[in-house]
C-alpha cells in the first residue's frame, strides 16, 4: 500500500503479485483473501477494473 500512496503503482501491483504467491506457499486462506483483496482494490485505482474482480 504505501508504494502505491507514493505513487509507484507499478512496484505495488508487481508487490502484490509476489505477495500473493508467499500466502499461497503458506497455505493459510485468510492472508490469500487479504491480499487479493487490497490486490483488487490497487487494480481499481490503476483503472484496472476486469482484473480487479
Amino acid at each position: 500500500m504505501a508504494q502505491s500512496d507514493a505513487g509507484d503503482e507499478e512496484e505495488a501491483l508487481r508487490t502484490y503479485a509476489s505477495t500473493y504467491s508467499r500466502a499461497e506457499r503458506i497455505g493459510r486462506p485468510e492472508l490469500k483473501s487479504q491480499v487479493l483483496r487490497n490486490w483488487g482494490l490497487a487494480l481499481k485505482e490503476v483503472g484496472e477494473v476486469g482484473p480487479a474482480k
